[in-house]
Order: C-alpha cells, then sequence, then structure tokens
C-alpha cells in the first residue's frame, strides 16, 4: 500500500511562501494518485471465508452431525477476485472434498438415516459492468448451468465506522436483507477506488475487504495489482444459461423429498436441509 505524509500546515499563516509550497504539494500529491490508478489495469483479491451454521439448523442434528458442521465452521474456504475494469470474475480456489456425514441414530431397516452430504461451496460468477448483469455458475440436482441476472443495487447504508483489513483503511456500510432478517455488513476502502467485491452488488465507492452476514465471514488476505490487462474466463458454451423462470422451477423441484431404493433393497427418502 502506497502511503505520503503530506504533513500539516496552517493555510490561515499569511506567509504567502508556506501557503504555495503546500498547494503545489497537495497538487502533485492528487496527480500522483491518478496516475498510480490508472496505472494498475488489473486488481486481483485472495479471501478467506467461514460458513457460521445457526444454532436452529444445528439442534436439528444428530450428536455426530452436529460436531461434524461444528468442525466444519473452523476451516475455511478461499476465492479470488479479478477485476480487469470491464469485468471480474469471482471464483472459488482449493476446493475441499464433499463430505458424507453420518446419519442419525433412529429408523430401522426399512427407514435408515444414510447421512447428509456436505458440499463444500463453489463460486463462479462473471460480473459484467457495462451491461450491469452477471452470469453464476449453478449446479443443480448435479448438473450444471449458468444463470443470469441484474447485478443488485440495494439500499446501503453509509457509517462513520473504519477499520484495518490487510493494511487498508476500510469504511463500514450495511444493508438490511428482510428475508431472513439480515444485516449484511461491507467494509469497503476508498484506497482502491473500484465499486466492486466478493458480493452480487455494486454502489459502494471502494473495494470491498471484508464481508460479514449471520451465516458467513469473508475477508481479503492478498492484494495483487498489474499494469496489464488480465483476460478473465468466459462461459463455458456448453452450458445452458437459464432464465428466472427455468431457474425457478428446477429449484422448487430440487428441494422437493425425493424417494428411491438403495443398493440394499430399502426404501430411502432424502430431502434439503434447509439452514
Amino acid at each position: 500500500m502506497l502511503v505520503i505524509q503530506l504533513g500539516v500546515v496552517n493555510i490561515a499563516t499569511p506567509n504567502f511562501l508556506t501557503y504555495k509550497i503546500y498547494t503545489m504539494r497537495l497538487l502533485l500529491f492528487f496527480v500522483f494518485i491518478t496516475s498510480f490508478i490508472s496505472a494498475q489495469q488489473s486488481v486481483r483479491i485472495t479471501y478467506e471465508s467461514k460458513k457460521i451454521y445457526p444454532v436452529s439448523f444445528l439442534q436439528n442434528l444428530s450428536g455426530s452431525q452436529k460436531v461434524a458442521f461444528e468442525e466444519a465452521q473452523k476451516r475455511p474456504f478461499y476465492a479470488t477476485l479479478t477485476n480487469n475494469g470491464d469485468e471480474s470474475l469471482y471464483r472459488s480456489i482449493n476446493r475441499k472434498k464433499d463430505e458424507i456425514l453420518p446419519g442419525k441414530d433412529t429408523g430401522n431397516e426399512y427407514a435408515k438415516d444414510e447421512g447428509i452430504l456436505m458440499q463444500t461451496p463453489n463460486f463462479w460468477r462473471l460480473k459484467n459492468f457495462k451491461e450491469k448483469k452477471n452470469i453464476s455458475l449453478i449446479n443443480i440436482s448435479d448438473k450444471e448451468y449458468y444463470f443470469k441476472k441484474q447485478i443488485e443495487e440495494p439500499q446501503l447504508y453509509f457509517t462513520n465506522k473504519t477499520l484495518n483489513v490487510d493494511k487498508y483503511l476500510c469504511h463500514y456500510a450495511y444493508r438490511l436483507n428482510p428475508k431472513n432478517n439480515d444485516t449484511i455488513k461491507y467494509w469497503y476502502t476508498k484506497e482502491i477506488p473500484i465499486d466492486d467485491g466478493p458480493s452480487n452488488l455494486i454502489g459502494l465507492p471502494g473495494m470491498v475487504l471484508k464481508m460479514e452476514s449471520k451465516n458467513s465471514i469473508e475477508y481479503a488476505t492478498k492484494v495483487e495489482f498489474f499494469k496489464e490487462k488480465i483476460e478473465i474466463d468466459r462461459p463455458k458454451q456448453s452450458y445452458k444459461i437459464l432464465s428466472q423462470e427455468e431457474y425457478d422451477k428446477l429449484v422448487m423441484e430440487a428441494i422437493k423429498p425425493k424417494t428411491y431404493i438403495d443398493s440394499q433393497g430399502r426404501k430411502v427418502t432424502s430431502e434439503i436441509l434447509k439452514q
């Protein structure tokens, strides 16, 4: 991070020469900062994220399942955000393998809890600032699709709170999510004057380096600048891009309980656990 100390000058002093020197230094500072920012064609942020499972969700699990989920909260996953000025790509890196957690110690040979499949979050989201749209890679019923939608421009509330994240001075803003009674907190830095971050929104005067909600926390661990414009991966042509109607229909079908016969001839019902 570039730090320049201008010093403190009392511009009310009658000393014209001192005032002139101060003015020139201030002008050179802004010229230098403008040149420094414009020379940076791309920026890449590495984020570390942790999932937070609500108490109400954990209470519905067996003892061994609860322990497994609590342990999972301690294991972070990582993602990068690459911004080249026109677009940005947010994607997962270093993904862990999916885990099957043990089932509850209930049921019988005809109705047995087979356990819970715990999937590691997988993110791929291409954000186009000119169109104000993004394309996300999603998985529904073990099939991958792209889903294109408008970038959110929610009501943001700005405060005077500050916090240092990776040596950058960050300011605090938040928005309200009435759907799940949550407050989403954003810590953004004006030292990287790019309206971007790990979430699907715009409207902040700087890069988001930390984001918090009641279900997760995500914060920057590394910031890199590149003088060249980094080319960003494009969506695969073999994957279908869903409309909102198609997406809603597939999701509603996926969350319905599924009944099938397992390898031992038992009738098993599986359902999605709501978190």
